[in-house]
């Protein structure tokens, strides 16, 4: 009997987090501007949160809990009234409202404007200005500037567009390295 629950434990405690419907806990968001120490900026918080709501197996009672635990100050008021309107929400509708709230007012043709601005910096590593092509890219896609289906397209285009000279040649001798191989693929 005590092997039994030992080995039963045991299993429980091995699985992984996406098997045994657990996920990593979400920092704190307050809505609070400047942002406090210790807190998240919403953009990133938003984020982890939608990625939260998109590979938890759990419930959506336990997804929302997951993100009110995560809240406090204006964010958390902002839920707490719209539960008491609607007590089911569903998780994704009080990330919906607190980006209505909180998030950025940028349309997603604006978005998309800035994103095709994007340069890399004197200095920056290419692999930080791509992060940061990939982090503007996802906000587009979001907001409706563009279709998932031409991400690649216009991520390609925006680091050869946008990458320091130095960067941008060696990205392009990649590329045509790769289109070269998987042609000779038969």
């Amino acid at each position: 009997m005590l092997i039994r629950a030992v080995t039963d434990l045991l299993d429980k405690t091995s699985k992984p987090a996406s098997e045994s419907g657990g996920y990593r806990r979400l920092r704190i968001f307050s809505g609070t501007v400047p942002t406090p120490a210790g807190e998240e900026q919403f953009d990133h918080w938003l984020e982890q949160a939608y990625l939260m709501v998109e590979e938890s197996d759990g419930s959506d009672k336990d997804k929302r809990r997951r993100i009110m635990e995560s809240l406090k100050g204006p964010a958390l008021e902002l839920i707490k009234a719209i539960r008491l309107s609607e007590a089911d929400v569903s998780a994704d509708k009080c990330l919906e409202a607190l980006e209505s709230a909180f998030g950025l007012a940028e349309s997603g043709d604006d978005l998309y404007f800035s994103f095709r601005l994007l340069q890399q910096q004197p200095g920056e590593k290419l692999s930080d200005f791509l992060r940061r092509l990939e982090r503007a890219l996802a906000k587009v896609v979001q907001r409706g500037g563009l279709l998932a289906k031409d991400m690649d397209r216009a991520r390609v285009d925006q680091l050869l567009k946008g990458a320091v000279n130095a960067d941008c040649n060696a990205v392009t001798a990649q590329i045509k390295r790769k289109k070269s191989q998987s042609s000779n693929v038969p």
